[in-house]
Parts: structure tokens; C-alpha cells; sequence
């Protein structure tokens, strides 16, 4: 993996590049394993790279499907569960190691895009936002730098360098959000306090996001699979160890109520659901996933329903998946 692995921007091989979330968290057992420092320091640094690059929304947080250059700068603008689902559950593993606010602040504003945009009001998660809005690939996210001078007035050129906007822009003549530069350089140029610039770029997130909520918004893929649902429900448990916070735990127990009441019929797990309708025999993946993601709450929330339930489709998995 280190081999494969690029040595500036992190992640492995050139372009096009993926996420790899469960290389990452290998590694970083591996390292604690082998006592080999390096393989976790390459894990965290291509976190930190991928966090910095368009690859990752800097305004909504969320993965984005995987990036067309080497640096994470441009993405393919499509959003899928499954990424958003094991990438944080990397970023819960690197702030259990570093204890780096970094980290944390991905877990947490990926979990909350989740919660805010790819939600069903009956708790199930939705499978994935288009990549292109108005026939248009990435329209919904990137920007001119004239247009965030009219939102942002006296904060435009503190926003524009954390976030490298420029007149001539990264991509197609607009601008991808990204981030090179480290908060402290920001406030030593502009004579302000780390705090200070942080207030700024709060704001600013607030005011762009504002506006564009406004845009067309991509299209949503609404169907409900069971195997990344669960991948969710994990991501969601893991999420609420490190930050404690209440909603995720919420809606990792919401979406197992919604799996049980609407995708399991007779005993056995169905895959997919949409408009009302849950239909397809359930895979493994589907299986194995939605007993882990039980495991992962139950440790949390030791009800007996959920190993009880965890228990029953382990055994219904042995008895029809596996092959002697």
C-alpha cells in the first residue's frame, strides 16, 4: 500500500482517485500492530488531503464520489451513501488517535449533511445526489469570485484565500472550494486572531450555503438499500462515540426501526425500498452489514432487541449463504 500510495497528496495511485476507506483504516491498525509509524502518518496525512480538497463539500460537508486529479481538487460531483457512511468512520478512528478537532469536524459535518439531505421522513437514507444539476456537471457547487464579493462584501478576500478563489478560478474559469492554507497564515496576513478569522469563515460558509440553496439542486437517487442503510447506522454509532452527539444516535435507532418495519418480511431482510414498496431478496451484504450496524448500537445502547435481532439474522445468514 505504500508503494501504491502518493507521497505529497496521499491516497493511492494517480488519477482517477478513490477514497479507500477501509486501506486507510487498516493502516492505521497496522501501524499500532507493527509499532511502524509510517503507514499511520500516511493514513492521516491523506485524510487531511482529502478533507482540504474539493473531493469533500467545504460548505454542506460530504464526500463527493472520488476525485479526477491526483490532488482531490475536482471531484465527480456525485454524492453516494456508501462513501458518506465509511469515510467518517475513518475520521471517528483518526480523532480517537489524535484527538485533532480536525477530524472530528469532518465526522461531524459529513453525519449532519446525511441527517439534513439524504434523510426519508420515515428515517431510512436515500442512495445518492446526482453529480450535475441544470445539465451540468458540479453547476450546484462551484463559484465565481465576483459572486461571493457581492455576498461576502469586507470578508470576500480573508474567505478567498483560506478557500483559494481566484479571478481565474481552479476549474472550467469558477472555483471548486478547497484549502491550502493553514488558519494561522491567514490571520498573520490580514492582522487578525485565529478566532477572529474562524467567525469570518463561519459566516461566510453560512451566507454561500444560503445562497446556494437556492440553486437548482441536483437529483436524488431516493431509493432506500438496506446494506448501505446500515453502513449508515455504523457510521452514525461511531460518529455519536466521539462527539456524543444526541441526533446521531437518534437516527442510527430511527433507521433500524425503519429497516424492521419495512424491510423485513417473514423473517427474512428485503434490499430495496422506494415509493412505498420494499421488494428483492436481501444479499449478504445486506445481512452481514445490518448485523454489524445492530452490534455497533448495541454496544452503545446494550437493549436486548438488539442482539436478540442480531442474532436471528446471523443465523438465518449461516443457515441460507453459507456454502460447506
Amino acid at each position: 500500500l505504500i508503494q501504491l500510495g502518493d507521497p505529497i497528496y496521499g491516497g493511492f495511485g494517480s488519477a482517477p482517485k478513490f477514497p479507500n476507506s477501509a486501506n486507510l483504516s487498516f493502516m492505521l491498525r497496522y501501524s499500532k500492530l507493527s509499532g511502524i509509524s509510517k503507514f499511520q502518518e500516511f493514513a492521516l496525512k491523506t485524510l487531511r488531503k482529502m478533507a482540504q480538497g474539493g473531493i469533500f463539500d467545504q460548505l454542506r460537508g460530504g464526500f463527493h464520489r472520488y476525485s479526477t486529479d491526483s490532488r482531490w481538487l475536482v471531484p465527480h460531483f456525485e454524492k453516494m451513501l456508501y462513501d458518506n457512511a465509511l469515510i467518517p468512520v475513518v475520521y471517528t478512528e483518526a480523532y480517537q488517535i489524535t484527538k485533532d478537532p480536525f477530524y472530528l469536524e469532518v465526522v461531524t459535518k459529513t453525519l449532519n449533511y446525511v441527517l439534513d439531505e439524504m434523510t426519508s421522513t420515515e428515517g431510512g437514507f436515500y442512495s445518492a445526489q446526482d453529480a450535475d444539476s441544470e445539465g451540468e456537471e458540479g453547476k450546484y457547487y462551484v463559484w465565481n469570485k465576483s459572486e461571493i464579493q457581492k455576498i461576502l462584501g469586507n470578508d470576500t478576500d480573508v474567505f478567498c484565500l483560506f478557500y483559494d478563489v481566484t479571478d481565474g478560478g481552479n476549474f472550467e474559469g469558477k472555483t471548486i472550494l478547497c484549502n491550502n492554507i493553514s488558519l494561522s497564515s491567514v490571520a498573520f496576513k490580514f492582522g487578525k486572531t485565529e478566532d477572529q478569522v474562524k467567525n469570518i469563515l463561519d459566516s461566510g460558509i453560512k451566507k454561500l450555503l444560503d445562497v446556494r440553496s437556492k440553486r437548482i439542486s441536483p437529483g436524488l437517487d431516493d431509493k432506500i438499500l438496506t446494506s448501505w442503510n446500515a453502513l449508515m447506522i455504523s457510521a452514525l454509532a461511531k460518529g455519536f462515540r466521539v462527539s456524543n452527539e444526541q441526533s446521531f444516535l437518534s437516527a442510527a435507532e430511527k433507521c433500524i426501526s425503519f429497516i424492521e418495519n419495512h424491510l423485513v418480511k417473514n423473517g427474512k431482510l428485503l434490499r430495496t425500498y422506494k415509493n412505498g414498496t420494499s421488494k428483492i431478496q436481501a444479499y449478504l451484504e445486506d445481512y452481514s452489514y445490518f448485523i454489524s450496524a445492530l452490534l455497533d448500537i448495541f454496544e452503545i445502547n446494550p437493549e436486548l432487541k438488539y442482539l436478540e435481532t442480531a442474532q436471528t439474522f446471523g443465523n438465518y445468514l449461516i443457515d441460507h449463504f453459507w456454502d460447506p
